[in-house]
């Protein structure tokens, strides 16, 4: 691996710069992790490893591969980058690595930002680490829910089960042990007769244990656990990758020749041998022999790979979780669409509300004075003498007195005489629309011959003095 002091980089092997922690998966079967020391994640750029997969090339079947799982049938290995001190995903999260090959990942790290209830389902109450595989691993959705469905099969089922971190410190053993079954002397048939019962518990307490298991497994296949939520704060990677084929048989010599090499010793079992050879001939001089015992060698190629994880720089990018729509967002968005929509606005607004106001307050300000002015005089009986202006004519009304033998009479508010002196005076005046007191002020005596009534008259009478000076139009006349 390879870090940098300063701006120096500096090479170190990956036992002196980090710690390796190993681990069974139920599919892929052995695994194991790196991390870097927690001094030197910050300032690592790049990993490189190399692995040899030691395929047994003497079967012809192979006993670790799954029917039902494709992957199982892979040749190669899988690799997962994830934050350090975490539990791998490999299920999800896992890049395929092809031997004879080197795989090279260019990283960029993203930082990921939830929003705690109502807006999102992260949780600042949450527990640093969680004890799996008899070691402590930080806290990670994933690891909660695996945690979680093994700790649920060990309280119910008293065993644990092998698709999920187990700890074999907890006292507890596999669902699926069958232990006098895979011993051949415990359950054979030259001992039927004496291990009939014992077989017959096992196979009922293998059955029993099974079931149990599968029972808790199926309540967890849908749904998030409300118990496992998302931390607020985690970082996830994106990986791009090429892949070209390695090594060169030209290198490959010089590759098993060096010096780290050596000191693994993995390269001295017999299926190095014709490698062996060919580094003596070379040694000799004789390449030609060299290269012919390299090009019918595969051994390197079916169980060699090469993996190099580079960081290109230290930029961290920044997703944060917010809400869909907020009170300031609902506020500008409603805002912008009445504007084009519907040409409103907060001043339309308010003036839509004066409006309203105003309309009211006339509508107030009507009905306050139709209940204060006076009623008109409604028409009487011809004894009582009163008529209203344009209901009757008074020609016939003047007539009927006469017959009547009650002319001339005296003259009181709406009389038909009142009326023709209205109208008198109103033809007789230059203005259109005079009130009465105005009409005073220019006839104080008018001549009862004008209108065929002898003597003189005075138009107001001494009563009505006051309402004479508030400009009412109902007086009383005496003739």
């Amino acid at each position: 691996m390879t870090y940098l002091n300063g701006s120096k980089p500096v090479a170190t092997p990956c036992d002196e710069g980090g710690r390796w922690r190993k681990f069974i998966h139920a599919q892929y079967l052995n695994c194991a992790t790196f991390e870097p020391f927690v001094e030197l994640r910050a300032s690592t750029t790049n990993i490189e490893m190399y692995i040899y997969l030691n395929e047994m090339s003497d079967h012809a079947t192979c006993p670790d591969c799954f029917r039902g799982e494709v992957k199982s049938q892979l040749s190669g290995a899988l690799i997962v980058i994830d934050s350090a001190d975490h539990l791998p995903n490999v299920n999800d999260k896992s890049i395929n690595l092809k031997p004879g090959s080197l795989t090279e990942i260019r990283l960029s790290i993203i930082e990921n930002v939830q929003k705690q209830p109502p807006h999102g389902r992260c949780s600042p109450n949450l527990p640093k680490s969680l004890p799996l595989y008899d070691t402590s691993y930080a806290y990670s959705e994933y690891a909660c829910r695996q945690y979680t469905i093994q700790n649920d099969i060990n309280q119910k089922c008293g065993c644990y089960s092998l698709e999920y971190p187990y700890n074999e410190h907890d006292g507890f053993e596999p669902c699926s042990r069958l232990p006098l079954f895979v011993n051949l002397t415990g359950c054979s048939t030259e001992k039927v007769a004496r291990s009939n019962d014992v077989c017959t518990q096992e196979i009922e307490l293998f059955t029993k244990r099974m079931l149990c298991k599968r029972s808790v497994m199926e309540n967890y296949v849908h749904g998030a656990l409300p118990s496992c939520t998302m931390p607020c704060a985690f970082y996830s990677y994106e990986a791009e990758q090429s892949t070209s084929s390695w090594p060169t048989k030209t290198w490959q010599l010089t590759w098993l020749n060096s010096s780290s090499n050596r000191r693994l010793g993995i390269f001295q079992g017999p299926e190095f041998e014709v490698y062996r050879e060919a580094q003596r001939l070379l040694a000799s001089g004789n390449e030609t022999g060299a290269a012919h015992l390299l090009d019918n060698a595969n051994v390197l190629e079916r169980n060699l790979l090469a993996v190099l994880i580079n960081r290109p720089n230290f930029d961290v990018r920044k997703v944060e979780e917010k809400e869909v729509l907020s009170l300031t967002s609902l506020l500008s968005q409603s805002g912008g669409l009445f504007s084009i929509w519907l040409g409103l606005s907060m001043i339309a607004l308010g003036e839509i509300a004066e409006f309203l106001v105003r309309c009211y307050t006339k509508t107030m300000e009507a009905r306050h004075a139709k209940c204060t002015s006076k009623p008109q005089a409604e028409p009487s009986e011809l004894n009582d003498r009163r008529v209203t202006f344009g209901s009757y004519r008074t020609e016939e009304w003047k007539n009927q007195l006469l017959a009547a033998e009650k002319w001339p009479v005296r003259c009181s508010e709406n009389h038909f005489l009142w009326i023709l002196l209205l109208n008198y005076i109103k033809a007789k005046s230059e203005h259109r629309e005079n009130s009465v007191c105005m009409i005073q002020t220019q006839y104080q005596e008018i001549s009862c011959e004008d209108f065929g009534v002898r003597g003189n008259h005075q138009l107001f009478s001494g009563d009505d003095e006051q309402q004479k000076q508030q400009g009412q139009r109902d007086y009383s006349c005496e003739f």
